[in-house]
């Protein structure tokens, strides 16, 4: 038995638990449920305003951007904006939400991710409880995994899903017809399941069947006409149907862990369902602040190819580092920072200092709630980047499970029709590897020579040089053979020169 002195912070923490469960819905609320959903919508957008055409299997599985689409349970819609809602309503991988008296106080713990602290570091959140006349009661609880090991769970799979109703399916050992069949079809209840890489099981539609969880099933073999046991059964493969519901809802989870790396108070594990932050509460509350920002002024897409650590990495370390920059109303962990530490790759540094959070504006300390201004200042810089990032990610998305190919350069052409003045376009897609359209536009027969150049201001190479007809061009840029990093492009007719930046991500 444990003596007092032991028991005391076990019994702190779970008083704080206890109490925080009772004066707030949430431990952390993240960003509004609305605006995840919109974050994916406006997202998606912009993957098909990058690629040219709308992507038939990935608009079917999409979703509205309205409460519609919330359903009231996991594995029902299969939509990415379900499991963009959804997210919030219950934790499918780790399970806080289901904690005996404390459903949903501890539903998004997993939705913070210090990532100057490294890429596996736990989190460990300080409350700060007040009980006027007397000081505040400050405690810790924890710890919990991070937003981006979460990210990585539903990237690459091992976790188990409890899918709640019955469906059909090959047994893939003898090619046998089932039907399996939950016998509780209620809340974190169903037929156990996890896949090995999520664009893998929806290349596929294989699944493992994991009779070593709790659960209680029928299996009827279609085949022999008989029952047999879930552990007579190793991996199985599911109709569209039901791939198109787990993965669906997934990706909107990924989509959601993504939004709330724009969000300052997740990004340094600042708590915020007993003391709210006023960020959260203005964003996605009276008159839809956020909607002033969409797929057509975003920005670009952030496209990248690479490995799915690689690419997820840097979407989410590259968008909690600019929302880390930003205060929020604490009373704990609450203060902006512009470390760049942590697992952060040569690619993500370079990518954060061509941004230079030190520009980013303010506010940077935890003295909230903020004025009008200084919530827009952080909408307006973190908002577009969380779209052009989920675009990115369903992109990923995208390409790996091979329902796209990957974007790939044309050859240099022009357009006949003369423009106004001299023009040099922000390459596209930026960053890239290796290789990137720049267009530009030239306003009558010119001699052209376009350049580009490191940051030393060394030339690299030259792209064009030579006369060209009045219109618009193109040309590919292969870097093939150099390395990471931020490079200048510069194209010059005459007396008039105009440069741009870009950044080599490999």
């Amino acid at each position: 038995m444990k003596s007092l002195s032991e028991l005391r912070p076990i019994l702190a923490q779970i008083g704080a638990t206890l109490l925080l469960a009772l004066s707030s819905y949430q431990l952390a609320s993240s960003h509004k449920q609305h605006v995840h959903q919109y974050i994916a919508r406006e997202g998606y957008a912009l993957l098909v305003k990058t690629y040219g055409h709308d992507i038939p299997q990935l608009s079917a599985l999409i979703g509205p951007a309205d409460p519609s689409a919330a359903g009231d349970s996991a594995w029902q819609t299969g939509l990415v904006t379900t499991g963009a809602w959804r997210e919030d309503e219950e934790d499918v991988v780790y399970h806080y939400d289901i904690l005996p008296g404390l459903n949903y106080a501890l539903t998004s713990i997993t939705h913070f991710w210090s990532a100057d602290r490294g890429d596996d570091a736990n989190n460990i959140f300080r409350l700060q409880i007040e009980r006027p006349p007397l000081p505040p009661l400050t405690t810790d609880i924890g710890p919990y995994p991070n937003a981006y090991a979460k990210m990585m769970k539903f990237a690459e799979g091992g976790w188990v899903l409890m899918y709640p109703r019955p469906f059909l399916c090959r047994n893939t050992t003898n090619d046998h017809w089932l039907i399996i069949a939950p016998v509780v079809s209620a809340a974190g209840f169903g037929v156990p399941l996890s896949y090995s890489g999520l664009t893998t099981f929806y290349s596929g539609g294989k699944l493992t069947v994991r009779p070593d969880q709790p659960t209680v099933c029928t299996v009827l073999d279609v085949t022999d006409l008989k029952t047999i046991q879930l552990s007579d059964l190793t991996e199985i493969e599911v109709g569209d149907d039901v791939r198109n519901t787990i993965v669906g809802e997934v990706l909107g989870r990924m989509c959601h862990l993504l939004g709330d790396m724009s969000v300052p108070a997740h990004a340094h594990l600042d708590e915020h369902g007993l003391h709210p932050d006023s960020y959260e509460d203005y964003v996605g509350g009276a008159g839809d602040p956020y909607t002033v920002w969409n797929a057509d002024n975003a920005g670009p897409a952030i496209i990248l190819e690479g490995a799915t650590n690689q690419t997820l990495h840097f979407l989410m370390y590259t968008m909690q580092a600019q929302a880390d920059h930003f205060g929020s109303n604490g009373p704990a962990n609450g203060i902006g920072n512009d470390i760049v530490g942590g697992a952060a790759t040569p690619a993500e540094q370079d990518s954060l200092n061509a941004i230079n959070l030190s520009t980013l504006g303010g506010p940077t300390t935890d003295a909230g709630p903020w004025s009008v201004a200084n919530l827009n200042s952080i909408r307006d810089k973190t908002l577009p980047y969380a779209m052009r990032a989920t675009a990115g990610l369903l992109y990923w998305f995208c390409v790996t499970s091979g329902i796209i190919s990957p974007i790939v350069s044309v050859a240099s052409d022009r357009d006949p029709d003369a423009p106004a003045e001299l023009r040099l376009d922000q390459n596209y897609p930026n960053p890239f590897n290796p290789s990137t359209t720049i267009r530009y536009a030239l306003p009558k027969r010119s001699r052209v020579t376009l350049t580009v150049f490191n940051t030393l201001g060394q030339q690299v190479t030259t792209l064009v040089q030579g006369e060209q007809e009045a219109g618009y061009h193109r040309v590919v840029f292969d870097a093939s053979g150099l390395p990471s990093g931020v490079y200048f492009y510069r194209l010059r007719t005459g007396d008039l020169a105009q440069a741009r930046r870009f950044l080599l991500l490999k």
